[in-house]
């Protein structure tokens, strides 16, 4: 899925581009924010149709947390980037857990369970 993120507005956008700019090699993205799915960029492969996704995620390291509201209906995961595996229980199917780790700038996270697993590269594009 292709998401977008909400404009930042105020100084905290402002600090985040001059930090950007004063970085010798490149850090790691921080995902706060508001994301809302780009349905003519998003590729769903078997996961049903839907007409709204909307992901906030708060983003402190090593900690992940993400809203999720998708054609209405809400549910809340935790994950960690240090590869700590963290479990929760979403209504639609049970106890999952997730974990993530860091590869460069992209964050790699896996949650799931016995029955399925979904593997996730997260990166933030130039647009």
């Amino acid at each position: 899925m292709r998401f977008a993120r909400e404009a930042a507005t105020g100084s905290a956008g402002a600090a985040f581009l001059c930090s950007i700019g004063l970085a010798q090699t490149p850090a790691r993205p921080n995902f706060t924010g508001t994301w809302v799915m780009d349905p003519a960029k998003s590729e769903l492969g078997e996961m049903p149709a839907t007409t709204s996704h909307v992901l906030t995620i708060v983003h402190k390291e090593p900690n992940i947390t993400i809203d999720r509201e998708v054609d209405g209906r809400k549910d809340s995961a935790p994950f960690r980037t240090d590869g700590v595996e963290t479990s929760f229980k979403p209504e639609c199917c049970g106890e999952l857990k997730s974990s993530g780790r860091w590869e460069g700038t992209t964050l790699m996270r896996r949650v799931g369970n016995e029955n399925i697993t979904q593997n996730d590269a997260w990166t933030l594009s130039a647009d």
